[in-house]
């Protein structure tokens, strides 16, 4: 197993538990797979593993904290409903915004192709979440036997991302975590083992800072695979292949040989079949420095900001913003000349007189 990391990033799972509707749609933040199994299994290893199990059991292995989400509102062995899903998901982030100091960065949803539930997704990770964070939603791609060819290639024109938009990081393919004399024993969603990776190269990041893209980690696994109607394929992921692959916006494996396998692809959901229509959101490291970027001026300045504005405090903001944007330039997460303004053309008098101060970061 490897050493879990502690992560400043905060990445929240939701899915079923097996068997248990414990703790229905409150967010649970855990701190290893044993604590997990006392809160939602009382204590025993189940039966069988659903989304949320799979998870745990994988998130915990890698970082140090995770929130996890049970949507399975009775007991039984089925995956909750992308409804049931989306029913948890606005109160739950907020939840974990308004009663814990964290400030949920990825969101993972594994194996959900429902386009209400992603819809609602989108809308929470672009600054929905307590009306003020943006988050990365992880999620994975569609499967189906048309695939992956006999020879094992994927085709690329077979996959597609379940929503094309810049704050979705889209993932294709199931991880294979175990196998016994070449049959595979074990396999989940790749979206839980990448958000997993993301968060773990964070906490290695200086200041922690999700400057690094998921693209091009190394990932301990052995293989990738799609799961059809509980058919296993496996795919070999030459390189070559791998990359028609990531140019349609969508993250998966890459076989470098010799049992290594890497995260391939850095690009966001927005990116389909080389086009992308804000260039913001080509690169999956643009978005999570960005965010990062805009949570923390809320996280630091959210209350503040709300008490009577004067020029000592706007000074105040405009200097401390301005000397972290100029710290991420000395990092190299940003380049060019990044600047914090408070501008006429934004602070009318209209503006000022309703109590509204508009602060813009230009990177």
């Amino acid at each position: 197993a490897q050493t879990p990391v502690t992560s400043q990033t905060c990445v929240v799972y939701f899915g079923s538990a097996y068997n248990s509707n414990s703790n229905y749609g409150v967010p649970k933040k855990i701190y290893s797979y044993k604590e997990y199994l006392e809160l939602f299994h009382e204590g025993s290893e189940p039966a069988e593993h659903l989304t949320l199990d799979d998870c745990a059991e994988t998130a915990l292995s890698m970082i140090g904290n995770a929130w996890f989400v049970n949507c399975a509102s009775s007991a039984g062995t089925e995956e909750a409903s992308a409804s049931s899903i989306k029913g948890v998901l606005e109160d739950a982030l907020a939840y974990i915004c308004l009663n814990s100091s964290d400030v949920p960065n990825i969101v993972c949803i594994p194996s959900q192709q429902d386009s209400g539930l992603l819809a609602e997704l989108v809308k929470q990770c672009k600054g929905g979440i307590n009306n003020t964070i943006h988050a990365q939603g992880f999620v994975d791609c569609a499967q189906t036997s048309e695939q992956i060819t006999a020879n094992g290639s994927p085709d690329s024109t077979k996959i597609t991302v379940p929503n094309s938009d810049g704050c979705l990081v889209a993932c294709w393919g199931d991880v294979v975590m175990d196998e016994v004399e070449g049959e595979i024993t074990k396999h989940i969603p790749a979206s839980i083992v990448f958000s997993a990776r993301r968060a773990e190269q964070d906490a290695q990041n200086t200041n922690s800072v999700p400057y690094r893209s998921i693209g091009n980690l190394r990932i301990s696994c052995k293989g990738l695979c799609t799961s059809v109607s509980g058919t296993l394929t496996k795919c070999t992921c030459r390189q070559a292949k791998m990359n028609e692959v990531v140019e349609n916006g969508v993250i998966t494996l890459v076989n470098k040989g010799n049992g290594r396998w890497y995260t391939w692809g850095d690009h966001s959901a927005a990116v389909t079949a080389g086009s992308v229509d804000d260039e913001t959101y080509r690169f999956d490291s643009n978005v999570a420095v960005l965010y990062h970027i805009l949570n923390r001026f809320v996280a630091k300045w959210g209350n503040v900001i709300d008490s009577p504005m004067s020029l000592r405090l706007r000074d105040c903001i405009l200097a401390d913003q301005q000397d972290y944007l100029n710290g991420l330039k000395a990092l190299g997460c940003l380049v060019g000349n990044p600047i914090c303004e408070f501008r006429p053309v934004d602070n009318t008098s209209d503006t000022l007189g309703k109590g509204q101060f508009f602060f813009v970061d230009v990177c």
